[in-house]
C-alpha cells in the first residue's frame, strides 16, 4: 500500500470520533485533494469520506451492542452533531435504525442467557 495512504488511514483511525476533513488529510500527506481521493480509491476501493463514515458507523454499532449509552450519546461519541443525521447514516449503512440495533442485540443477549439457564438446569 502507498505510504501516504497508509499515513492518511492512520490519521483517520486516530480521529474516528471526529470528522476529518479530506482536504486536510490530503495536505497532511502532501497530495492535492483530487490526486489523494483518486489514489485512496485505487488503494482501498472506497473514497476517503466513505471509508471514514464506515469506521465511524462500525464503532457506533459496537457501542450500541456493548454499552448502555443512549443513541444520542453514541452519535456524539462517533462524531455526529445531530442524532437525525446519525440515524439516517446508520439506516443507510445497516438497513435499520440504531434503536433497532440496540433492541436486537439486547434480545440476543437475553436469549443466550435463557439458553444457558436451560442448559444448566438440564445438566
Amino acid at each position: 500500500m502507498d505510504r501516504r495512504i497508509r499515513a492518511a488511514i492512520q490519521i483517520m483511525l486516530d480521529n474516528k470520533t471526529s470528522q476529518v476533513q479530506i482536504r486536510d488529510l490530503a495536505q497532511n500527506v502532501n497530495l492535492s485533494h483530487p490526486h489523494f481521493v483518486k489514489l485512496f480509491k485505487e488503494e482501498i476501493g472506497l473514497k476517503p469520506k466513505q471509508c471514514a463514515r464506515y469506521w465511524r458507523l462500525r464503532q457506533a454499532k459496537d457501542l450500541l451492542d456493548h454499552t448502555f449509552l443512549k443513541v444520542n450519546e453514541v452519535a456524539s461519541a462517533v462524531g455526529f452533531r445531530h442524532v437525525a443525521s446519525f440515524t439516517r447514516a446508520f439506516r443507510q449503512f445497516y438497513g435499520y435504525t440504531p434503536s433497532v440495533s440496540r433492541a436486537d442485540h439486547s434480545l440476543e443477549i437475553i436469549c443466550r442467557q435463557e439458553e444457558k439457564q436451560i442448559e444448566h438446569s438440564i445438566e
